[in-house]
């Protein structure tokens, strides 16, 4: 199990940032319940419109990292809060593209050029 914190939220206005380290995925093959929750609980009390999920630290994703993605997504969506994508490694973008996934989740070069979407 990882020892360090895999997932780090940072507010910028009423966009949140969600940045992740291959740690998550390594969390994600013992529950990605608890991965979820640390995600969702510090947003509760003031939702954001929209969550930036950033990969730029994330090296490798399977099925799980995808699973997270949808659930995320699912949870989110009926608060009103938009996700999009930041940062993916090449291999992860060809992913997304491949399941249509980037249909769904438009996927940003950068965290900022996708706080740019959201905000204007």
């Amino acid at each position: 199990m990882p020892t360090s914190n895999p997932i780090v939220i940072e507010r910028r206005g009423e966009v949140a940032v969600v940045s992740m380290s291959q740690d998550v995925i390594r969390l994600l093959d013992y529950e990605m319940d608890t991965a979820i929750k640390m995600v969702l609980e510090p947003l509760q009390a003031d939702m954001p419109t929209a969550v930036v999920v950033n990969l730029a630290d994330i090296t490798y994703m399977n099925s799980l990292g995808i699973a997270m993605l949808l659930r995320l997504h699912g949870r989110l969506r009926p608060k009103a809060c938009s996700l999009v994508i930041a940062q993916p490694a090449p291999f992860i973008r060809d992913l997304l593209h491949n399941c249509a996934l980037d249909t769904i989740w438009p996927v940003y070069d950068t965290v900022d050029a996708a706080i740019r979407s959201l905000t204007h």
